[in-house]
């Protein structure tokens, strides 16, 4: 597979991924590190299915937090629009070692970024978190919250 840029790589662990092949996406990435080893998208992906796949908590953790690292120290003009998904691998890795508290939090790190992301949205509630009331001052269960909240899920928001 000589010869592919680190997009390539990335597409083609994603499309395994999406086949729930992750074994397989995880030596794709570890090609593409081969090839690209400064790049921390390949980087991010890594480290969350090292964490997944290998049961390599602590390297995988790692490697997920070096790349959010290093995208903020090579593309600091627009590598917030990233963060997220960076963020969702973090807690992915956190989540496969059995830390549920340090991936809820990096899940909520990434909801600060983008609070619509649908996949940190949809771990979230795997987790069984629950999102902050849309007026925060006030109770869960006042009248206002539980209005505002039902149009927000019937918007898909």
């Amino acid at each position: 597979m000589s010869g592919l840029d680190a997009t390539d790589y990335l597409n083609r662990a994603k499309r395994l991924l999406q086949r729930k092949s992750q074994r397989q996406a995880l030596s794709i990435l570890e090609e593409g590190l081969e090839a690209h080893p400064d790049n921390a998208f390949l980087l991010s992906y890594y480290g969350a299915l090292l964490a997944i796949v290998s049961k390599n908590y602590r390297e995988g953790i790692r490697a997920a937090e070096h790349a959010l690292k290093q995208l903020i120290a090579t593309v600091p003009m627009d590598a917030e629009a990233h963060f997220p998904t960076f963020y969702l691998n973090i807690g992915r890795a956190y989540l496969a070692s059995g830390d549920r508290t340090k991936a809820i939090l990096a899940l909520k790190k990434g909801l600060r970024y983008d609070s619509f992301h649908a996949d940190l949205l949809e771990a979230m509630d795997s987790l069984g978190v629950r999102r902050t009331p849309p007026i925060p001052t006030l109770k869960r269960t006042h009248p206002l919250n539980k209005y505002i909240g039902m149009l927000l899920h019937k918007l898909g928001k």
